[in-house]
């Protein structure tokens, strides 16, 4: 472990990507948002991901066509479109947050909660009871069912007369959808899931133990130097 302690903090709102660097190592999420030693620095990857992302909300929104190199995607817009016009709602980039309890909270006061959650949704549809979720990737494709129960949980929380939920990722590597995921609100596992998430790290934050993760990425990605299992000097 690293030598450097790691203070008692209060828990804070978290995200798809906090939980998810959580569960990745708990030494690196502590670094990032308790010490606050890693800075979030742009990479090639973090850039294409905004170029993709901006491309496919000015698409959907405006109608600007996708540049070439995303090209392959509009006939996923087009199935939007299709909804659109048969009376689904849709809406890009939405920002949903709930508190600690999943209870709705207005997004530009998401961070007066102690606890709870805040998630940006690339493009959620709406008719009658039923909800679809598209979320953007620009990295391999993998299945990560944490994001997309986020994604579900925040929805319900939001939107009270939605009651089942079709979650799929669109990958811009692949040009493809993944396979849908059904959620339904009358499923109590989902917000016992996420909850469970939330407390535990809200429990790290209170006791300061953040243990690393060891694994084979250390070397040659992760930007803790002080931890033992990384090894570089960070020059």
């Amino acid at each position: 472990m690293s030598d450097e302690p790691i203070p008692e903090s209060p828990p804070r709102v978290q995200s798809p990507s906090s939980i998810s660097l959580f569960d990745t190592c708990p030494l690196q999420y502590a670094h990032r948002y308790v010490l606050k030693t890693l800075k979030f620095k742009t990479s090639p990857q973090i850039e294409e991901g905004n170029q993709f992302h901006r491309a496919m909300y000015m698409r959907g929104t405006l109608g600007i066509a996708l540049p070439e190199k995303y090209a392959k995607m509009e006939p996923a817009l087009k199935v939007v479109d299709q909804w659109a016009e048969s009376g689904w709602a849709i809406d890009f980039e939405a920002g949903l947050a709930v508190d600690g309890d999943f209870n709705p909270v207005d997004w530009p006061d998401r961070y007066k909660q102690s606890m709870g959650l805040e998630n940006k949704l690339d493009l959620v549809a709406m008719k009658g009871g039923r909800g679809r979720i598209l979320d953007w990737k620009t990295g391999k494709p993998k299945d990560d069912i944490t994001q997309l129960l986020i994604n579900a949980v925040t929805t319900f929380s939001n939107y009270p007369k939605v009651d089942t939920i079709d979650a799929a990722f669109a990958y811009s590597t692949t040009m493809t959808l993944s396979e849908p995921v059904k959620f339904e609100r009358s499923n109590p596992k989902l917000r016992t899931t996420i909850k469970g998430k939330i407390m535990q790290i809200a429990k790290a934050h209170e006791r300061g133990l953040f243990p690393p993760t060891p694994s084979g990425l250390c070397k040659a990605w992760c930007d803790v130097f002080s931890c033992k299992h990384n090894g570089r000097t960070g020059e």
